[in-house]
C-alpha cells in the first residue's frame, strides 16, 4: 500500500514540475522590458568611408539584450546633407522629439554642436570628436561635466600629428585641408591651428574644402611643400582619389588625421589606427548601457585613448620621392612595400640641410636666441640718450578772446624738447652685462646643437641611412 502511494506521489510531483517548467518561459516573456527609442544624427550620407551605423546598433542591441527593449526607429535616423544648418536642425529636432529617449551623433559637426549647447533635454552620446583641444570641448574631472552629455575623446591631436609628420619630412610651408563647414562651425579653429603652427616654426595655408578636389588643389601656393588632411568625410570617393592624385603629381608628402583608411587610399602617412571605428562602436554601446542603467551622462569619463601607430603608404612614398628613415622602416606599418626598395642617395650638404630643417629642438633654440636678442636690446636701451617731448595746446572761443581785450589769443601752443644721458648707474650696467653673457651662452648652446645635429646627419649618410 505504501509503495503504491509513493508511486502516485512521484507522478504528481513530476507533473507539477513539468507544468511549472512550461509556465516559467511564458512568465518571462510576459514581463515587458523597458522600451528605449534611440535617434541617430549623421553629418551626411555614407560616402567613401564605411557606414558604422549598423555596427553601432548591433553592439548596443547585444549589450542591452535582456535589460531593455532598444529600438532604432527609421524616422529617427537623420542626416544633415553635410550642411551646418541642416545638421543643427536635425539635432534639435531629435532633442525636442518626445518619442526619442537618447541621441547618438555619428558626425564631427553634429558632435561639436551638441558639445557646445548650453542645455540638453535628454542624454546624448557624442563619439565623433576630431581634436578635443582644438574644439574647446567641455571637461570637468575627466568627464564632460555637462548634464546629459557624454562624448568620447580618443586623443587625436593636430599638434601630435605635426610633430610626427615633421620628424618624417622636413617642411616649412604646410597646407591644411579642412572641411569648409567645420571652419564655419568652429569659429576659433583657424586661430588655434595657426598658434600651433607658430610654435613649430612652420607657415600654414588653411584651405577650406567642400566637394571639389580641383578647387582645393587650385588653392595650393607655389611654395607648398607638405599637406595635412583633417577629416574630409564629405568628399565623394572619386573626388578624394583626384585629390590624392593631384598631391602625388606635385610630389607633396601628405599626412591624415583620420587614419589608416586615408593611407590605404593614397595619403602618405598617419598615426591613427585603422581599427579605431570598431573600438569606438563598443565604447558607444557601453556608454549607452550605463546611461540606461541610471548613470548620469555628464559623469562618464571621456578619455578613450586609441594609441598611435605610424602607417606609411610606400607606393605613395616612391611616387613622390620620399624614403622613410631607418627607425620608421623598422617601427611603422608599411603598406605596398612589395616593390624592391630603391636606395636614396644624399650628399652631405643635403643631409645636413634636411636634418637642420626638421630638428624641432634646434628650432626651439633659435627662438630662444631671438628672444635673448630682444632682452639685450631692452637692457641697453636705458644706457642710451633719452629724448623727451612735451607739448601743450589751448584754444578759447571768439567771444572770450574778444572780451579779454586781446590779452588772450584764441589759440596757444607751447612745446618743449628735453634730452638726458645716464652717466653711470651700477645696476643698469650690471644688467646689460649679464644679458650679454646670457645671450652669448644661448648662442653657443644653439651652435653646439646645430653642430651635433650636422655630425649625426653626416654619420647617417655615410652608412646609407637617413636621420
Amino acid at each position: 500500500m505504501s509503495i503504491r502511494l509513493n508511486k502516485w506521489f512521484i507522478i504528481l510531483i513530476t507533473t507539477m514540475l513539468c507544468i511549472v517548467a512550461m509556465w516559467i518561459p511564458d512568465a518571462r516573456s510576459a514581463r515587458k522590458l523597458p522600451v528605449v527609442r534611440i535617434g541617430i544624427v549623421k553629418d551626411g550620407p555614407p560616402g567613401r568611408l564605411p557606414d558604422i551605423t549598423p555596427l553601432v546598433k548591433e553592439e548596443i542591441l547585444t549589450l542591452t539584450s535582456g535589460e531593455f527593449d532598444v529600438r532604432f526607429p527609421e524616422a529617427k535616423s537623420m542626416e544633415g546633407n553635410w550642411e551646418k544648418g541642416e545638421i543643427e536642425r536635425a539635432v534639435d529636432k531629435l532633442l525636442a522629439d518626445p518619442e526619442v529617449d537618447l541621441v547618438i551623433t555619428l558626425g564631427y559637426l553634429a558632435t561639436n554642436y551638441v558639445c557646445h549647447k548650453e542645455k540638453l533635454p535628454k542624454p546624448v552620446v557624442a563619439p565623433a570628436v576630431g581634436d578635443a583641444r582644438l574644439q574647446n570641448l567641455p571637461l570637468k574631472d575627466g568627464a564632460s561635466g555637462v548634464q546629459n552629455l557624454s562624448y568620447i575623446d580618443s586623443f587625436v591631436s593636430f599638434e601630435r600629428d605635426i610633430k610626427v609628420f615633421r620628424e618624417m619630412v622636413p617642411f616649412r610651408n604646410l597646407v591644411v585641408l579642412v572641411r569648409e563647414t567645420m571652419l564655419d562651425s568652429i569659429t576659433w579653429l583657424e586661430k588655434k591651428l595657426r598658434q600651433t603652427a607658430y610654435e613649430y616654426t612652420i607657415d600654414i595655408d588653411i584651405v577650406p574644402v567642400r566637394f571639389s578636389a580641383d578647387q582645393a588643389l587650385a588653392a595650393f601656393s607655389s611654395d607648398t611643400d607638405a599637406v595635412y588632411l583633417m577629416p574630409l568625410t564629405q568628399l565623394p570617393p572619386a573626388e578624394f582619389r583626384k585629390l590624392i592624385y593631384g598631391m602625388i603629381l606635385r610630389r607633396l608628402p601628405s599626412f591624415s588625421m583620420l587614419g589608416g583608411e586615408d593611407v590605404e587610399a593614397g595619403v602618405l602617412a598617419s598615426v591613427a589606427p585603422k581599427d579605431q571605428f570598431i573600438r569606438i562602436t563598443r565604447r558607444i554601446a557601453l556608454n549607452v548601457q550605463r546611461i540606461l542603467l541610471g548613470e548620469e551622462a555628464s559623469t562618464l569619463k571621456v578619455a578613450f585613448p586609441l594609441g598611435q601607430k605610424l602607417t606609411i603608404n610606400m607606393a605613395t612614398g616612391r611616387a613622390i620621392g620620399f624614403y622613410p628613415s631607418w627607425s620608421a622602416l623598422t617601427e611603422a606599418v608599411l603598406l605596398n612595400e612589395e616593390v624592391e626598395r630603391v636606395e636614396r642617395r644624399l650628399s652631405l650638404q643635403s643631409a645636413v640641410r634636411e636634418s637642420i630643417a626638421a630638428n624641432l629642438d634646434l628650432a626651439a633654440e633659435n627662438r630662444n636666441v631671438a628672444a635673448g636678442e630682444q632682452a639685450v636690446k631692452q637692457a641697453r636701451s636705458v644706457l642710451l640718450p633719452q629724448v623727451g617731448l612735451d607739448a601743450k595746446g589751448e584754444m578759447i572761443d571768439d567771444d572770450r578772446a574778444e572780451f579779454s581785450g586781446g590779452g588772450s589769443p584764441e589759440r596757444t601752443v607751447t612745446g618743449a624738447v628735453t634730452a638726458s644721458q645716464l652717466l653711470y648707474d651700477e645696476d643698469s650696467w650690471s644688467n646689460y652685462s649679464v644679458e650679454k653673457e646670457l645671450q652669448r651662452t644661448r648662442e653657443e648652446q644653439r651652435n653646439t646643437r646645430e653642430l651635433e645635429n650636422s655630425r649625426r646627419a653626416t654619420e647617417y649618410t655615410r652608412v646609407g641611412r637617413h636621420p
